[in-house]
């Protein structure tokens, strides 16, 4: 065992990990910045095409109100948002009977289902819920609720 033996074996630093390059750095690339004037004309060529789609979408809301004779009034409002900056009409649009009718019925039932859920207590509802799980089928065998 003389020191020859060991000569054809490169030492040079310490041990790599697979698939890591700890001495390379990636460099993040540079955005190339655009110039104010592109994004100003970007910015134009938006708020034009926000306007013309207002416009067009409000005409064909209008349109389809009145065939279905619903429109009751217009009234134009000056527009918050200050991209658009031109005045935007608002039509109201009032429900028929049969949409206050449904309403009513909707909110009626709601507060029955409450007052139904507020008499039972929570060992009321998981009998309830265990009957209803044993009238099941046998394909849907699910163990019972509770205590035991």
């Amino acid at each position: 065992m003389a020191a020859d033996d060991y000569e054809e074996v490169v030492s040079g630093g310490g041990l790599k990990l697979k698939g890591a390059d700890l001495g390379k750095k990636k460099r993040k690339k540079k955005k190339s910045s655009l110039s104010t004037s592109m994004l100003d004309k970007d910015k134009s060529n938006y708020t034009e095409l926000a306007r013309s789609f207002i416009e067009s979408s409000s005409s064909l809301q209008k349109q389809k109100l009145r065939e279905e004779g619903r429109v009751t009034s217009e009234e134009p409002r000056e527009s918050t948002s200050s991209s658009i900056g031109t005045p935007v009409n608002i039509t109201r649009v009032e429900k028929t009977r049969a949409e206050i009718k449904f309403e009513e019925t909707q909110k009626m039932r709601l507060l029955e289902k409450a007052k139904k859920q507020a008499l039972k207590t929570h060992k009321d509802r998981v009998a309830d819920f265990n009957t209803r799980l044993e009238n099941q089928s046998e394909h849907f065998d699910i163990p019972k609720v509770g205590p035991g």
